[in-house]
């Protein structure tokens, strides 16, 4: 072959303009070739970058356009979004609480119910949601891998398996109201003691936690409460103008699930 023949596998490289033979696997590839790695260097740097977001904790992601489509994460096992206190945060807190679920393998959390307005606002809180239906038994559940929420749940005293093993949280003192409405909307009961008075109450397997619930309220709010045990289930009860001071502290506009807050003629907590 003749110096300087052009052949059909002979191209010129577009940063050295030197010639150099490229291989037909080469050229059925979509991305732009070179004749060396320096000046592949070269060509990569002088290439405009896109910004995307990354999808689990919002963080903007310099990239190359033809890598757009394939850019998720900002990086690998990302450890989703900042946990900071808020009134939402300590809500979804006490739905976990209640009906949540760790799992130590995948650090994943995930929350089982019925009610579709708490499966609806945590999957507004977790990022990248996914959402099952249990089509037997019509519960729905919401998991999301946030490592950063698992490490926060953890911090305060929220552990896998937690049903009989959690006790006292470390919830501010701010932020305990909001914990306990989502407490009653996920482990809870209100309702009408004997037809005539309200009544609210909180169910669950461990009597330390319960007993850290009854010791708070009445510490902050002043409300009196009753722990009764039957079967291995603790159950914190709040009867009539204490359940009535209560239900005018945990619905007082914030978020939280209508059948619960509304029961009865709707009236109770007026």
């Amino acid at each position: 072959m003749q110096r300087g023949y052009r052949g059909p596998n002979n191209v010129d490289c577009p940063v050295c303009n030197k010639m150099f033979y490229l291989a037909p696997s080469r050229a059925r590839r979509s991305r732009t070739q070179t004749c060396s790695f320096a000046c592949r260097r070269i060509l990569a740097q002088s290439r405009e970058k896109l910004t995307v977001t990354c999808q689990r904790c919002g963080k903007p992601i310099p990239t190359f356009p033809s890598r757009v489509k394939g850019v998720r994460f900002c990086q690998r096992g990302c450890p989703g979004p900042d946990v900071h206190w808020s009134k939402e945060l300590a809500y979804l807190i006490g739905l976990i609480a209640s009906d949540g679920y760790l799992s130590k393998e995948t650090q994943r959390v995930s929350l089982a119910s019925k009610d579709n307005e708490l499966i609806q606002f945590a999957a507004k809180m977790m990022p990248l949601p996914g959402i099952y239906i249990n089509k037997g038994t019509g519960i729905l559940s919401v998991y999301s891998t946030w490592p950063n929420l698992y490490l926060f749940l953890l911090s305060i005293g929220i552990t896998p398996q937690k049903s009989l093993s959690i006790g006292r949280l470390a919830i501010p003192d701010e932020f305990f109201i909001d914990f306990l409405r989502g407490e009653i909307d996920g482990d809870g009961y209100t309702g009408y003691h004997k037809g005539r008075y309200p009544e609210i109450k909180i169910f669950s397997g461990s009597h330390v936690f319960v007993e850290w619930l009854s010791e708070t309220l009445w510490r902050l709010e002043g409300i009196r409460s009753t722990i009764n045990t039957r079967q291995s289930v603790h159950t914190m009860n709040i009867y009539g103008k204490e359940a009535i001071r209560l239900g005018r502290l945990i619905w007082n506009g914030e978020f939280s699930l209508s059948r619960k807050k509304n029961f009865g003629k709707g009236d109770a907590w007026t």
